[in-house]
């Protein structure tokens, strides 16, 4: 996936990046105080000095939230929906903050011009009324300890989220721990790719392309998520979930029959049952695994496939393309 043209990169990515706040003003105040002047310069310049570095220092310190806020604005469903799992407050705490931290830049750039009209009204008190901008401009950065320390507390969560690509047909597998997900996207898949890592799981997402021809399918093990029911979910969890339907444009539900992974074959249907009521128009295809140790075929419904003899792969990845093929077929008649 990483070399398709389309690419939509985690808008989220360049949230690590983001400065301490302590230490940024810290930093500034510093600076501030160890500006070099002429000898005799008089107050009024010094001032005046003082409090120009101190503002262009800010700005500079946060140039980057102006393109963090663009890249943040201009996500995708399935970044939205996880950032809601993830950040507090949601997707839409996360703009507000960074405007926040936008709107502090506009706000010291009126306060420098306001003590600039006051230091040339009255020279005589220039130091003073440069103590008194210090004091303000460091109040408008401290305003902003509740945004900084939410950002750095949910920054490497959501930088860690994997891109995606909404021109390539994609595949998503589920079902209970340990019924052979991963082995299932390794056998279906030529090519394996590093994608990222999803919300309350502690393993990075699995995922591989299967190519036929012109046909590409990205296909997706998310490991983790369905570790106990989802009546047990908080409502963040859930919601974490719910972003599947905009990551994937198909569900394989891989069923263990033999229930040798611990799940009866009831508790998993449940599962499924409840996945595709939480998903809505996500389509799902029910998959039965160790397909080897079967004595007679379950269903003839239901494909069948063995991650240990291969059984049943060429049927359930035909399954898969033909799913494809009509996917780009309908993008072609929408464009």
């Amino acid at each position: 996936m990483e070399d398709s043209l389309m690419i939509v990169r985690n808008p989220f990515s360049d949230l690590r990046e983001a400065p301490d706040l302590d230490a940024l003003e810290d930093s500034i105040f510093r600076r501030v105080a160890k500006v070099n002047l002429p000898k005799h310069s008089d107050p009024q310049s010094i001032s005046k000095t003082k409090i120009t570095v101190f503002t262009q220092l800010y700005e500079n310190k946060l140039r980057r939230f102006t393109t963090l806020y663009r890249q943040v604005k201009s996500a995708h469903e399935f970044h939205i929906s996880l950032c809601d799992s993830i950040y507090n407050g949601g997707y839409t705490q996360l703009v507000r903050d960074l405007e926040s931290v936008l709107n502090s830049r506009v706000l010291l750039k009126k306060l420098k011009h306001t003590y600039e009209q006051k230091i040339k009204a009255d020279p005589l008190n220039a130091n003073q009324l440069r103590r008194e901008f210090l004091g303000r401009a460091g109040s408008i950065i401290k305003s902003l300890k509740p945004v900084f320390a939410r950002i750095k507390t949910y920054s490497t969560l959501l930088s860690n989220l994997p891109n995606i690509d909404p021109t390539v047909f994609k595949v998503v597998v589920v079902g209970t721990p340990h019924v052979g997900k991963s082995s299932l996207v390794s056998n279906l898949t030529s090519r394996r790719i590093k994608i990222g890592s999803y919300p309350f799981t502690t393993k990075e997402i699995n995922a591989g392309e299967l190519r036929e021809g012109s046909t590409r399918t990205i296909i997706y093990d998310t490991p983790g998520l369905l570790d106990r029911p989802l009546e047990e979910r908080n409502n963040i969890e859930i919601r974490a979930i719910m972003a599947l339907k905009h990551l994937a444009n198909l569900a394989i539900f891989l069923v263990d029959p033999t229930e040798k992974a611990g799940y009866p074959v009831t508790y998993q249907k449940t599962i499924l049952s409840s996945l595709k009521q939480l998903l809505g128009d996500l389509e799902f295809i029910e998959v039965y695994t160790h397909a080897d140790e079967f004595a007679t075929i379950p269903s003839e419904q239901v494909i069948c496939v063995s991650n240990i003899t291969l059984q049943g792969m060429d049927s359930l990845k035909n399954y898969i393309l033909k799913k494809a093929q009509n996917w780009y077929l309908s993008q072609q008649g929408d464009q």
